[in-house]
């Protein structure tokens, strides 16, 4: 890699990179024992040409021995200091992912899968406090699709898939500021998705994929106990799944998901804690889709089951001690 400073606010790098995938899986039609190189190369530009204006340029080529083809990627990124405290910057790139080795063996050629990417990101980072928000829209193509699937050998395999993802991250902490000996950090994400690829007949948002989520740690410190309190709250919205008994495909959504876990952390030692805790305090019976028969029964419907925890809560008692030359140290921060 070249790094270098050609003038006071402009620097330079460039550099590249080899590596190698072996395809270990053989059949009748497709690859055996094939090999992989991917060789990357990349420049970029970085100048600050204004007190609180910077601006970063780049590209970035791929090539693949195995698709013989090369694939380029221009990315960019403008960045504003608002304070001393606070960054906005705004980002553009095109990304090139190879299709997963598993399907190398059912096609002799394909191509890479693409996506393109804006994104707003706003930064403020106090003494005490950190808020960072970033919104986001993508959109993919030439993504891996196929008819059918039997056994490891995929039909009609093809790069004609798309997508979009909207979202949005925002997370803020607060160490000790809102209320004395209280730290807390709340993290949200807005996904909003859909594609078609793979074997999907239409395009429909992802099994993975859902639109809500939250989490909420609070930790609060009680000097006369010498203990520190811990309570967390976690929320997923429904994820989609297909109902057979329906003709719309990923068209159910599962129930809500969240949790409430409290945590005990007793402070024996500088060095010596006892943590106790405990999840689901609540014993919130939540659900990770539904399981259905293979076949109908008498009336013509799929009889189903929802697929639960084993234990919706567990219990956990422990202790730590932290051994090392600096006596100050232990796990709290982490518990």
């Amino acid at each position: 890699e070249l790094n270098s400073k050609l003038a006071r606010n402009f620097r330079l790098i460039a550099g590249s990179s080899i590596d190698h995938e072996r395809l270990s899986n053989t059949t009748e039609n497709g690859h055996s024992g094939a090999n992989n190189l991917l060789w990357n190369a990349y420049t970029e530009a970085q100048w600050t040409f204004a007190p609180r204006f910077g601006i970063k340029g780049g590209l970035r080529s791929t090539y693949s021995s195995m698709l013989e083809k090369w694939y380029l990627q221009p990315r960019a990124e403008l960045a504003f200091q608002l304070s001393a405290n606070q960054n906005l910057s705004l980002a553009y790139g095109k990304f090139a992912q190879m299709p997963s080795s598993e399907y190398w063996i059912s096609a002799e050629k394909m191509g890479f899968q693409s996506a393109n990417q804006v994104m707003l990101n706003y930064l403020f980072q106090g003494e005490k406090n950190i808020l960072r928000a970033e919104i986001y829209h993508k959109t993919y193509q030439d993504l891996v699709t196929y008819n059918s699937q039997e056994n490891n050998f995929y039909n009609g395999l093809g790069n004609d898939g798309k997508g979009y993802a909207n979202g949005l991250d925002v997370f803020w902490r607060n160490d000790n500021d809102l209320i004395p000996a209280l730290d807390f950090w709340v993290s949200y994400s807005y996904l909003d998705s859909e594609r078609l690829y793979q074997d999907f007949p239409v395009e429909a948002q992802p099994a993975y994929v859902s639109k809500h989520n939250l989490n909420w740690v609070n930790k609060y410190w009680i000097n006369s106990l010498r203990s520190q309190l811990g309570v967390t709250y976690n929320f997923t919205s429904g994820r989609p799944y297909t109902n057979p008994n329906s003709n719309e495909f990923l068209g159910e959504r599962m129930k809500v998901y969240h949790t409430v876990d409290l945590g005990w952390s007793y402070l024996i030692s500088q060095q010596k804690i006892l943590y106790i805790s405990v999840s689901n305090v609540f014993n919130f019976k939540n659900e990770f889709g539904h399981r259905y028969s293979s076949v109908p029964n008498a009336q013509g419907f799929f009889d189903s089951e929802p697929i639960v925890a084993q234990n919706n809560q567990f219990f956990f008692v422990g202790f730590f001690w932290t051994i090392s030359t600096d006596k100050s140290k232990n796990q709290l921060d982490n518990l």
